[in-house]
This record gives structure tokens, C-alpha cells and sequence, in this order.
């Protein structure tokens, strides 16, 4: 019982710091910049476990929501903006 509540709030925190990915993301597309590299995401984004940032970059270039060449600069797909605009929509962005 105490493994699956673990579970999920270790799932709950991969989510929420996909979410400020992706948002991270966004704005600098929006902004006309094509990326970030990974130490301008880490910096941005706060968590007690590094490694749980690390997790969520993987889970969002698996599911094709963001894209790096080089494993330094992510940039947001078209899938990632549906995404981002559908955690949005539903509030479970962060």
C-alpha cells in the first residue's frame, strides 16, 4: 500500500515537472527562440530530486512532446504544444 502512494506521487511530481517543461518550453517558442539547453532547464526548475528532472526530459522526448539533437538543447514539438494546451485546458499542467 505505502509502494503505491509512493508511486503515485512520485508519478504526480514527473507530471508537474513535465508541465513546467513544457511551459518553459513554450514561452521560448513563443518568443521566437528556438531552445534551452539543459542547465537554462535545470536552473529554472526546482526539485528536491535532480535525478526526477532528468526522468521527466526522457519521458517527454519519448512520447516525441519535445526534441533534442544533441541531449543539451530541447525545444517543443507541435505534439508538445497540443499537449501543453490540452494540461492547460484540463489544469493539470502543473
Amino acid at each position: 500500500m505505502v509502494k503505491d502512494r509512493d508511486s503515485e506521487n512520485e508519478n504526480e511530481m514527473l507530471n508537474k515537472i513535465e508541465g513546467m517543461i513544457l511551459d518553459k518550453l513554450v514561452a521560448v517558442h513563443n518568443a521566437g527562440t528556438k531552445s534551452m539547453n539543459y542547465e537554462e532547464i535545470t536552473d529554472q526548475i526546482s526539485s528536491p530530486h535532480p535525478e526526477d528532472i532528468d526522468t521527466a526530459l526522457e519521458g517527454l522526448v519519448a512520447q516525441a512532446l519535445i526534441h533534442s539533437a544533441d541531449g543539451e538543447n530541447y525545444y517543443i514539438t507541435n505534439d508538445g504544444l497540443v499537449e501543453h494546451k490540452k494540461r492547460k485546458t484540463e489544469g493539470t499542467l502543473f
